[in-house]
């Protein structure tokens, strides 16, 4: 680099050089931004220099003096693209204004490379594909590494990947908007390219260039797929289970329900069930302290399974229902809502009472059977204890009834003895207990019988009740009954030693003859 004539002290820094052979020695050890030279030096000319320089570096402006009479140098200086040629001898306001015109050359270059390093910085920290594409054949111009990973590299094609997103209309159509500087980017939803499934985003990006980005959404896509199914699936349950299904708040106001819980409840539909509810559920339970247990145990354990309890149906019927429901909470843990199931369990609820029934009941007179009994009268005693109430049993034994069997045959006798159980209820109270213990015996507990008198006084009710006549087909059947008493704590303080006293006085009865009642105390023993 030749610097003369005093333009040295106008520039920031500047470099000096004999000839060609020192200028390139400075060129490679300084990188000045502009090299000025003359064409006639030793060594090495300035043509030669300024060739060499190109090699190393194609965009650096040049500026070379020499007379107008160098037309063969001049030529020369052409086909190598010199930036500025000045003539000699040289005009120093001319040199600095080329000097300054290759220095706004100079910057905006470095501006241009700037604003690519931090497009290139941008485009390579997307996590998803993107690229620049030229306008005129979608070659790709540069691909960052999520584009390449899909085998996108800069100077191949996009010829089966998100270059098909869009068509021809579609960038004539953007490159016009972008004209107008009207709205942005234009999207392409739902691309199919490499196997999966993307959005696209095309935008101009400068003449010629493209700007593409896609976000793979195939997993969205098949989230959201399954999201649908899953709703579909849930009202196709929701809409044709046999069980209830319903969502509530805390206090029972009614969010959903589907139509079996309305048939369970009565009503032909939900929205019939909810306006005569009042859009209440707690308004169904026939016992409004079931609702408080029910909610009670919802919230201590989270959930509550088979939960059974009465309701009121359409029409004022009374059914049982089977409740499971889960509290559903919110992100402070507040329960936001309860969702579950209700079953209509009325008829398992009857056939189990008719099998507790069985088990504790005669079938014949539906009394009380000798199972019963003892429990009964176990609890019975006990509870005297307690009170310090008093008691008796009564052992009533039939008379002749063995006579109305051979007779009038077995189902005479069984109409005998259920006639002989409705009377003998109807004789005793409420505060009572009546079992029947076997075949033609029965058992009475009477409460509060505070002597034997007071006992004996039932038991000749009893006997007359018996001895009644009873109709079988306008026949008339006659038993008698004998009657043995003991009292409690006078003759015992257990069921096994007042039962046990009870039918020693109603044997001592029968010997005394038919239709007799006899007090323990009153047999000596």
């Amino acid at each position: 680099m030749i610097f003369e004539h005093g333009v040295g002290p106008k520039l920031a820094a500047h470099h000096l050089a004999r000839d060609g052979r020192e200028g390139l020695y400075a060129f490679a050890r300084f990188a000045p931004d502009v090299v000025v030279t003359d064409i006639r030096m030793p060594h090495v000319s300035g043509l030669e220099m300024a060739r060499t320089i190109r090699s190393m570096r194609a965009d650096i402006p040049i500026i070379v003096s020499s007379a107008f009479d160098d037309s063969d140098y001049l030529k020369q200086a052409i086909d190598l693209g010199i930036t500025r040629y000045a003539c000699k001898p040289l005009d120093i306001d001319e040199l600095v204004r080329g000097l300054a015109e290759c220095g706004e050359t100079v910057k905006h270059r470095r501006e241009l490379l700037a604003q690519r390093h931090l497009s290139e910085t941008v485009l390579h920290s997307l996590p998803y594909p993107a690229m620049l594409l030229a306008r005129a054949d979608r070659r790709i111009v540069l691909a960052n590494k999520a584009a390449m990973d899909l085998g996108l590299l800069a100077g191949g094609r996009d010829e089966a990947g998100f270059g098909h997103a869009w068509g021809e209309q579609d960038l004539m159509n953007l490159e016009s908007q972008a004209g107008r500087q009207e709205r942005g980017p234009a999207q392409f939803f739902g691309h199919a390219a490499f196997g999966r499934v993307w959005n696209v985003t095309l935008a101009m990006a400068g003449p010629g260039l493209v700007f593409v980005s896609a976000a793979d959404v195939t997993r969205d896509i098949e989230l959201e797929r399954a999201l649908r199914q899953a709703e579909a699936t849930y009202r196709t349950i929701f809409e044709n289970a046999v069980e209830g299904i319903f969502q509530t708040t805390p206090d029972g106001r009614i969010l959903k329900a589907n139509a079996a819980m309305a048939r369970i409840f009565g009503y032909g539909s939900t929205p019939e069930m909810v306006e005569a509810l009042g859009g209440n559920l707690e308004a169904a339970y026939l016992d409004p302290g079931e609702r408080r247990r029910f909610i009670g145990e919802l919230q201590e354990n989270g959930a509550v399974t088979g939960f059974e309890c009465q309701i009121r149906k359409k029409g004022g019927d009374v059914a049982w229902v089977s409740i499971s429901a889960r509290a559903v909470r919110d992100e402070n843990g507040a329960v936001a809502c309860l969702e579950g199931l209700t079953e209509d369990v009325t008829e398992i609820k009857r056939r189990e009472l008719e099998l507790k029934k069985r088990a504790t009941h005669d079938e014949l007179t539906g009394l009380p059977n000798r199972n019963f009994f003892r429990t009964e009268a176990e609890h019975m005693l006990a509870q005297a204890k307690r009170t310090q109430t008093p008691l008796a049993m009564l052992y009533i034994d039939l008379d002749d009834f063995k006579d109305v069997n051979d007779h009038f045959g077995h189902q005479a006798g069984d109409e005998v003895l259920r006639e002989i159980a409705g009377r003998l209820t109807g004789r005793l109270r409420k505060s009572d207990f009546l079992a029947r213990i076997g075949g033609d015996e029965f058992f009475a507990v009477l409460w509060n019988m505070e002597s034997h008198d007071m006992a004996l006084a039932v038991a000749r009710g009893i006997i007359e009740d018996v001895h009644r006549p009873c109709l079988e087909k306008d026949r008339a059947c006659l038993v008698g009954a004998s009657v043995g008493v003991s009292l409690y704590p006078d003759d015992g303080d257990s069921v096994e030693d007042l039962v046990k006293k009870a039918d020693q006085a109603m044997y001592q009865a029968k010997r005394l003859g038919k239709n007799v009642c006899q007090a323990f105390a009153e047999t000596g023993g």
